[in-house]
């Protein structure tokens, strides 16, 4: 048995409960009680924390990530979606499954430090390298969920450009095949799914337009069979919305839903430029919107009308995306700018704004849902998984003097206060220091292997340029 005895515990749960002095019991892996009862002896509890002074919440759910971008940060700047991409598929490409070992711990470091228990994954590896994503999540104690991220499409072909004006070199190569890139999730999810109680794996098909419609309603079906998640990018850019028209001739969500592919299992990332008919399909199949505002805003791909899609009836989510395009992987920055985005899209409706009690449930129970575990973590109620995170406001000047908990972890919290990580009832951040692994060799590992993949992308920065000048040429200069 153990013990959280005389916190502030925010429950996230459907009530909003808020208990500003309160003790948690917790018996293996689960939580049996959150009450206001005195403890009158601590006989029988192995582990008691005093939380005196301190908050407790939910464990952060990162909605939308891609651990093999914590290794390439800061290499590029000022580019859209449309030509980033080129020149990530190749840093991809130069990686080695101990590269994404590493990669993916670097990653659980930095999200455990600020409070992030579990994650969704959405990762472009062969088998061996979706393997030693899998094995670095279950080493760190974190609860992942990996979507390999799977395309069956030359890059060009998920573009609206005629293909008569693309230059050879962007049609070389064959497109991976759609029954392997299946079969490499299944095979994942055979043999991880359910791992410890913690991992997952989820289909993660990268973007209807870069996926046949077979694999499309492939995922979709065997997200069903196997219970689990259909994890994808939707209508992430302007250029997104013009590609629907271009392949489909229709809007990008009726195609979805027209596979079969729209229901509570699909998480939608991004979603910034669904249309009001779109939304209200989404919002009607039970889907949910996976809003990463940092990445949004640094590639320039638009800020997702948020408020309107809540007035639709959408449930949202929030993820980091990609350090590489986000800049970290910090929930409680996530959670500040979806806060404070959308105050100005309603300036004359302040009685619609998002509250901090609304973007942290994004962040802790709808997080949840988009990894179908909303049954298991998410909120700190009696039955559920002891996934949480004791804030210690002393070690943050930003929340001191604490007045308004659930205001201050939103818009003043970002990450300092983070002293001790409960996943799975089992301690794997104590006074901030992780305690599953060596963080050090991580950093060390993490330099030297960062950069040989630089070195070994820089071979094809020629080929790069000129697919980018061409993208750029094509899709961006007459605008």
């Amino acid at each position: 048995m153990f013990l959280v005895k005389n916190g502030c515990f925010i429950s996230c749960d459907k009530s909003g409960t808020v208990l500003p002095k309160a003790n948690m019991i917790i018996k293996n892996d689960r939580i049996v009680e959150v009450t206001t009862r005195e403890i009158i002896s601590e006989e029988g509890f192995s582990k008691v924390i005093d939380a005196t002074g301190k908050i407790i919440i939910p464990g952060l759910v990162n909605a939308h990530i891609h651990s093999y971008a914590n290794f390439v940060k800061g290499i590029l700047e000022n580019l859209p979606l449309e030509m980033w991409m080129v020149y990530i598929f190749t840093q991809g490409r130069c990686m080695e499954p101990e590269d994404i070992y590493y990669n993916t711990l670097l990653g659980c470091i930095e999200m455990l430090k600020t409070g992030t228990t579990a994650c969704v994954d959405h990762l472009a590896q062969g088998f061996d390298g979706l393997e030693a994503a899998m094995q670095a999540y279950y080493d760190a104690g974190m609860r992942g969920t990996i979507a390999p991220m799977i395309s069956d499409k030359l890059y060009y072909e998920t573009l609206p450009l005629e293909k008569e004006k693309v230059p050879e070199e962007m049609k070389k190569g064959n497109p991976p095949d759609a029954e392997e890139l299946i079969d490499n999730t299944v095979k994942l999810f055979k043999k991880w799914d359910g791992k410890d109680g913690r991992l997952r794996v989820a289909f993660g098909p990268s973007g209807p337009q870069r996926c046949s419609d077979e694999l499309l309603a492939a995922c979709a079906r065997l997200a069903e069979e196997y219970d689990t998640g259909f994890h994808s990018h939707v209508l992430e850019t302007s250029i997104q919305a013009e590609t629907a028209d271009f392949l489909y001739g229709k809007l990008m969500i009726k195609h979805l839903d027209e596979l079969g592919c729209l229901n509570e299992r699909a998480s939608l990332v991004h979603g910034v430029w669904l249309t009001d008919t779109e939304a209200q399909i989404a919002a009607d199949r039970g889907a949910i919107v996976v809003h990463n505002p940092a990445s949004n805003l640094m590639l320039g791909s638009g800020i997702a009308p948020i408020n309107r899609y809540r007035d639709l009836g959408l449930d949202i989510a929030i993820g980091t995306d990609g350090a590489n395009c986000g800049g970290n992987l910090n929930m409680f920055e996530a959670m500040k700018l979806t806060a404070i985005l959308h105050k100005v899209s309603k300036p004359k409706k302040p009685e619609k704004w998002l509250t901090a009690k609304e973007v942290l449930r994004m962040a802790t129970y709808n997080g949840a849902k988009v990894a179908l575990i909303e049954k298991e973590v998410g909120s700190l109620e009696k039955g559920k998984k002891a996934d949480f995170v004791i804030l210690n406001p002393l070690k943050s000047p930003a929340m001191i003097p604490v007045q308004n908990p659930l205001w201050q972890i939103v818009y003043s919290e970002n990450g300092l206060s983070v002293e001790t990580v409960v996943i799975n009832g089992q301690v794997v951040l104590d006074k901030g220091e992780v305690t599953m692994f060596d963080e050090e060799k991580v950093y060390r590992e993490a330099e030297k292997r960062a950069t040989r993949v630089v070195e070994r992308s820089l071979a094809y920065k020629e080929i790069d340029d000129k697919q980018v000048a061409f993208i750029k040429k094509a899709l961006f200069e007459n605008f």
